[in-house]
C-alpha cells in the first residue's frame, strides 16, 4: 500500500538548490516520466530554474522509443533523466546518429557496466557526461551521486553525498559500521522528508 510522503517546499528548494550547484547552466529537457513520479519534479524544476527549454513527452507512451527519439533529435535535446533499462534501449534507438545530449542521468534501478562501456564508448556521446543518482522519495528525489569517466575503472556504487547530505552506513543498533563492513543506509540533511501522511 502506498504511503504518502511529506516533502515539504523547503525540501524540494533544497533539493533544486543542490542541482543547481552540480549541474550548472540552462538545458533543454525531456520529461520521460509521468509528472506523478518524483524524478519529474527534479527535471522539471531545474531546467526551469536556469532558464532551459522543458519538452513534455507529446507521445504519452514512454514505450515509443521511436518518436522519442526523434523528439531528442528533432527538438536539440540536451539532457534526459531515465532508468538504466530505458537508457539502455533509447541509446539503441538514437544509434549512431550525432546527437546533442550533454548529461544523461540515470536512476531507479542499478546502473550496470555494460550500459556505462556503450555509453563512454559511443562516439556521438563525446561530450555527453553520465550521472548515476541515488535516493528514496523520503529525501526529496535524491541523496547521493556518481559521475562516471572514460579512464576510471568501475565501480558498483551509489556515489557520494549531494551537498549539505550525510550518509551514514549504520548496524541494527544504530551505531556507525567501519568503512567495508555491510549495514543500512541512513540520510541525514535538508531533503529529509518531514515523514509519512497519516
Amino acid at each position: 500500500k502506498p504511503k504518502g510522503v511529506m516533502i515539504e517546499h523547503g525540501n524540494i528548494m533544497y533539493s533544486i538548490s543542490a542541482r543547481n550547484d552540480l549541474y550548472r547552466g540552462p538545458q533543454v529537457f525531456i520529461l520521460l516520466s509521468s509528472v506523478s513520479l518524483d524524478s519529474s519534479v527534479a527535471g522539471i524544476f531545474e531546467t526551469l530554474t536556469n532558464g532551459g527549454r522543458l519538452i513534455l513527452n507529446p507521445t504519452v507512451d514512454a514505450k515509443n522509443l521511436d518518436k522519442i527519439a526523434k523528439i531528442i533529435l528533432d527538438q536539440r535535446v540536451t539532457r534526459v533523466i531515465a532508468v538504466p533499462s530505458f537508457y539502455k534501449v533509447l541509446l539503441q534507438k538514437l544509434g549512431g546518429q550525432p546527437n546533442n545530449l550533454r548529461r544523461v542521468t540515470v536512476a531507479g534501478e542499478e546502473c550496470p557496466k555494460q550500459l556505462v562501456d556503450e555509453h563512454l564508448n559511443n562516439p556521438n556521446l563525446a561530450d555527453c557526461v553520465l550521472y548515476n543518482e541515488y535516493g528514496p522519495t523520503e529525501c526529496t528525489i535524491w541523496a547521493t551521486y556518481v559521475k562516471y569517466a572514460k579512464n576510471e575503472s568501475f565501480k558498483a556504487t551509489i556515489g557520494r553525498p549531494i551537498s549539505d547530505t550525510r550518509i551514514y552506513i549504520l548496524n541494527e543498533a544504530q551505531q556507525l559500521q567501519p568503512k567495508g563492513v555491510i549495514g543500512e543506509i541512513f540520510i541525514g540533511g535538508p531533503g529529509v522528508a518531514k515523514g509519512y501522511l497519516n
